[in-house]
């Protein structure tokens, strides 16, 4: 019985030994676990790519995009091959109208896109002059490749705003190094108060309007240089908001007035912020000015919870009076 056991061993062992030597004469390898390059989080829920899976994923296109560098310099438009950042989205139940995306870079900088952002309604620049041509219609891609590079910039991942008219978008939005991406109920949603002749409020979506309305475009923007980094802070006019509890009565107009009636009657401005601080400007000094600018984005993504809703900025106004978490305005004679 022993010798049996004996022999029986051996076989095994010898074929053992000759399927690896066959595999290795053969180039056999063993399967290897490919590296996961991308993790997408949804609350509790997670799932993982590698890149295989993001450049064989079925909605893969090819388009040109480019993107304006806070100096002016314009880069691209070139060609790219990526997939819809909305379609990613789409394997743990895709994103609804309250939630925000944050990416983050593998060096850990982050950088949030508000809902209209995700679905491509960012502001455009031509890609010769670099002139604003306010917000147009873009794809959010994440990018994998750039068509005729050996490696692509900013790669093996990164997110990129493509256009098939050939439109470029700022720099900022171009994260690189892309690794994880959070979907998050979305901070902007906010709403300010707003006390005058009459009392009203503002939200998120109103604010949002009135910088991009189609048929008065009320969007200004101001830079301020923080180290060596410019920040690009947008929002409107704080006259424009003032308009809404001004008593200026609209004519043939859906819009608010502004009521220049009130210009010499001395009356004030008052904006109060979530900490208890206050700014006080005369009515007289910010109609009609856009050196005054209320500013709900910086550097294209909403201000976040800490410093928003509202941000005062602009050339007319000093480093004392850059007030920011503003939840009230008042008008006050």
């Amino acid at each position: 019985m022993l010798n049996k056991r004996i022999i029986i061993a051996s076989l095994l062992s010898v074929v053992i030994v000759t399927g690896v030597g066959l595999g290795l004469y053969f180039g056999l390898k063993p399967p290897q676990q490919e590296e996961i390059v991308l993790t997408i989080t949804n609350g509790s829920d997670t799932i993982t790519f590698t890149m295989y899976d993001i450049k064989t994923h079925s909605k893969s296109i090819l388009s040109s995009g480019g993107y304006k560098k806070t100096t002016g310099t314009i880069v691209g438009p070139n060609d790219y091959k990526g997939v819809p950042v909305i379609e990613l989205l789409e394997s743990l139940g895709g994103l609804n109208e309250t939630q925000e995306l944050t990416v983050i870079a593998d060096d850990g900088y982050k950088m949030t896109y508000s809902y209209s952002m995700i679905n491509g309604l960012v502001t455009a620049y031509d890609n010769v002059t670099g002139v604003e041509l306010g917000i147009q219609n873009f794809e959010m891609m994440l990018i994998f490749e750039e068509i005729d590079e050996v490696i692509l910039e900013g790669g093996p991942l990164r997110v990129g705003f493509l256009s098939d008219d050939g439109y470029v978008s700022d720099g900022q939005l171009w994260v690189k190094e892309v690794i994880e991406i959070e979907m998050n109920i979305s901070s902007s949603i906010w709403s300010v108060d707003l006390y005058g002749l009459t009392n009203s409020s503002i939200n998120r979506p109103t604010f949002e309007a009135s910088m991009y309305c189609g048929t008065y475009p009320h969007r200004q923007t101001y830079e301020i240089v923080d180290g060596d980094r410019t920040h690009i802070y947008e929002g409107v006019g704080l006259w424009i908001i003032i308009s809404i509890i001004d008593g200026g009565e609209p004519v043939d107009d859906p819009h608010y007035i502004f009521n220049d009636d009130l210009i010499g009657q001395g009356y004030k401005v008052i904006l109060k912020n979530k900490d208890g601080l206050n700014v006080t400007l005369n009515f007289d000094d910010i109609a009609r000015n856009n050196s005054y600018i209320l500013a709900a984005k910086r550097d294209s993504t909403f201000l976040k919870e800490t410093v928003g809703p509202l941000k005062l900025v602009g050339s007319g106004v000093n480093s004392l009076q850059m007030i920011e978490g503003i939840i009230e305005i008042w008008l006050i004679k």
